[in-house]
């Protein structure tokens, strides 16, 4: 390569880091403010938490305004994963719980076996 050549191509290249840095600065930016929404259990007590779920297709599953960051936050997510996991524990089929017993026909296993 000449040595214009060499510099067209130091010149392309250092436009081209320039460019990819200021996508990872967005990135970055968009990476940091999910973070600081997921931490905070009030989604409205933090400024732009909301465009930041909107960005990256989230929603907030629970909205519990806890403000105070004393750890409650941590109190009410190992209460609601207890929960949760007794609920799956507990879980009856429907046939247990008496609400309907499975015609044979209507079956997924059945379905599966016609075809």
């Amino acid at each position: 390569l000449d040595a214009d050549q060499a510099k067209a191509n130091a010149d392309q290249a250092k436009a081209d880091a320039d460019q990819n840095l200021g996508n990872a600065k967005k990135e970055l930016e968009k990476q940091e403010a999910a973070l600081e929404a997921a931490q905070s259990s009030a989604k409205e007590s933090v400024e732009g938490a909301e465009e930041a779920l909107n960005e990256l297709g989230l929603s907030a599953p629970l909205r519990l305004n806890i403000t105070g960051c004393a750890g409650e936050g941590a109190a009410v997510a190992f209460t609601l994963f207890n929960a949760g996991i007794k609920a799956y524990k507990e879980m009856e089929t429907f046939a247990e719980a008496g609400v309907h017993t499975e015609v044979k026909e209507f079956s997924l296993a059945e379905q599966i076996k016609g075809k």
